[in-house]
């Protein structure tokens, strides 16, 4: 079975647009058996999902899996648009929503899942604490931003070097599941 896979494309951004129109072209050409997309593919608001998906010319089986960014949006429930919304979105445009059925073929399975995790994926050398992470921003970004005061209430357990981590997550901003990480 010849499966072809891709992920991340990102269509709603300009310059993930070109290079999304670039993949997809060359996937187009290539043939095979079933194509997935894994997750990232345009934000929940708009119709930039139906418009990258919807380049697709693929004869085969197409399967797709949500990411983090198919939760991205300025309403208020990112888990009523995964749970409802999305999967009747993929499923209009012909495509397996995967995080409700799996794929099975005679000697193959693919099943999927949005992989959202717990932190425990975080890499200890960053020396960032758990409370970093949940709160979405590196401990070099709330400092320079002058922003999470109470992150510093203690300070002892975080490396020195993190300060140098300047980064913050948009999933605290733009995913809304109304549940704990």
């Amino acid at each position: 079975m010849g499966v072809l896979l891709t992920a991340d494309l990102h269509y709603n951004h300009a310059r993930g647009k070109a290079l999304a129109h670039d993949v997809i072209d060359r996937m187009n050409q290539a043939g095979g058996d079933v194509l997935v997309v894994i997750g990232d593919t345009a934000v929940a608001d708009g119709d930039s999902l139906e418009q990258c998906l919807g380049l697709f010319k693929f004869r085969g089986h197409k399967l797709f899996i949500a990411g983090n960014h198919e939760l991205w949006t300025t309403r208020e429930d990112s888990y009523a648009i995964y749970r409802q919304e999305l999967p009747q979105r993929v499923r209009k445009l012909g495509w397996l929503w995967l995080e409700d059925e799996p794929f099975i073929t005679s000697d193959a399975a693919i099943v999927g899942s949005i992989g959202w995790y717990d932190y425990s994926f975080a890499q200890e050398n960053l020396g960032i604490p758990t409370r970093f992470y949940r709160a979405k921003i590196s401990p070099g970004a709330a400092k320079y931003l002058n922003s999470h005061a109470d992150l510093f209430e203690t300070t002892d357990d975080i490396a020195p070097h993190a300060m140098n981590t300047v980064a913050r997550w948009n999933d605290g901003r733009y995913v809304k599941l109304k549940r704990s990480d």
